[in-house]
């Protein structure tokens, strides 16, 4: 009888890719997960989640999830995206099975990060290009996940975003050589993600991971049983603002909410936001602030609206920056001096222009959201 439920427990894979493809590494997990001799279940939309959840509401228990597994996708969680729009296949999947264990790889894990309140950053010069990193499990008990390796071993690792911040509850569990996050997992619940690709083989390293993903099917993602139903917002404390790509996928007007875009009235009349910046000496981190204003611009704008005002502030950062460089101004602001280049030690681009800049991006998304237009 237990054999017989072990057959009928099925891997939910969440497939990332934008365009609704295949994706780079996908097949080569379903591939893994079927040699394990798994049953797979694809999920490219929100809609076929819901779908699925609904057949197996249907089957009368013959079939369950056992196991949900979000994977890889080309998009930048720290550009101009509608987040909610890329999490929210997770997100139906988290909700339509309370019970089921999760993993993200890759990207997968940076949207875990996101749903459970981490933070994410970019780090382009230092990226793992595709190439068998050398990682080492760091933790301070030991992992679930990756028991059984040894100290230091190499994965297949291809990215240059990373949780610079891990979510309340999570602890790190592997750093690559510059101690940067690659693995986390939950204290209390069956909830992990890999910042590498366990899927492309590497010796027995990769075998073994994917062998203890497969070992979690069927075991409860809580020692106390599941947390919340689909529709409810209890399930995780962050997952709340993600719920309504999927469960409201219509909306009918512009939104921009939130201080960034629509400032508190005492500071309206001020020449700029009073949001303080740090000098900065280097290019890459004055981008970085303004990524970060950007994000902030977009996190309260729906998933109708986000596209145009996405490629808006996209172009609006970039003509930003290049005014930086060469010392101009934006809204009659006067922004980086022409004698302080960057970068460099000294004098780099001050607090102050900094902030110009950033209210300049806000300035850009008023306008607009007072008469929005397609951007470009």
């Amino acid at each position: 009888m237990e054999e017989q439920e072990r057959r009928t427990d099925v891997v939910l894979v969440i497939n990332n890719n934008p365009d609704g493809g295949p994706g780079r590494y996908t097949p080569f997990l379903i591939e893994r997960i079927r040699e394990a001799g798994l049953l797979v279940q694809e999920a490219r939309t929100v809609d076929a989640v819901d779908a699925y959840a609904e057949s197996v509401s249907r089957d009368g228990g013959h079939a369950k999830v056992g196991l949900i597994i979000t994977c890889g996708s080309p998009v930048v969680l720290t550009e101009p995206v509608d987040v909610r729009a890329h999490v929210a296949k997770t997100t139906a999947a988290v909700l339509h099975f309370p019970n089921a264990p999760i993993v993200g790889i890759c990207f997968g894990m940076q949207l875990l990060a996101v749903l459970y309140g981490g933070k994410l950053e970019e780090q382009r010069e230092t990226r793992h290009g595709g190439l068998w990193a050398e990682l080492q499990l760091r933790c301070e008990q030991p992992s679930r996940l990756l028991d059984g390796l040894t100290t230091a071993f190499h994965q297949w690792a291809s990215n240059f975003i990373f949780v610079t911040q891990i979510p309340s509850q999570f602890i790190a569990t592997a750093v690559d050589s510059s101690e940067r996050v690659m693995a986390m997992e939950h204290v209390h619940e069956h909830v992990y993600g890999v910042q590498w690709h366990p899927e492309v083989l590497h010796e027995e390293v990769g075998r073994h991971i994917i062998d203890r993903m497969v070992a979690l099917v069927g075991q409860p993602r809580s020692p106390t049983g599941p947390r919340g139903r689909r529709g409810q917002s209890n399930l995780v404390p962050s997952v709340s603002p993600f719920i309504q790509p999927f469960s409201s996928r219509r909306p009918s007007s512009v939104e921009l909410t939130g201080s960034l875009v629509a400032p508190p009235e005492a500071s309206k009349s001020s020449k700029s936001s009073n949001t303080s910046y740090p000098e900065v000496v280097s290019w890459h981190q004055v981008d970085l602030e303004l990524r970060k204003v950007v994000q902030g611009l977009m996190a309260g704008v729906s998933r109708a609206a986000a596209a145009d005002l996405g490629r808006l502030l996209a172009g609006a950062r970039k003509d930003t920056l290049a005014r930086l460089r060469d010392g101009s101004s934006v809204s009659g602001r006067p922004l980086l001096p022409k004698d302080s280049p960057c970068p460099g030690p000294s004098p780099g681009v001050s607090g102050a222009a900094l902030a110009a800049a950033a209210e300049a991006l806000r300035e850009a998304a008023r306008t607009w959201a007072a008469n929005p237009a397609p951007a470009g």
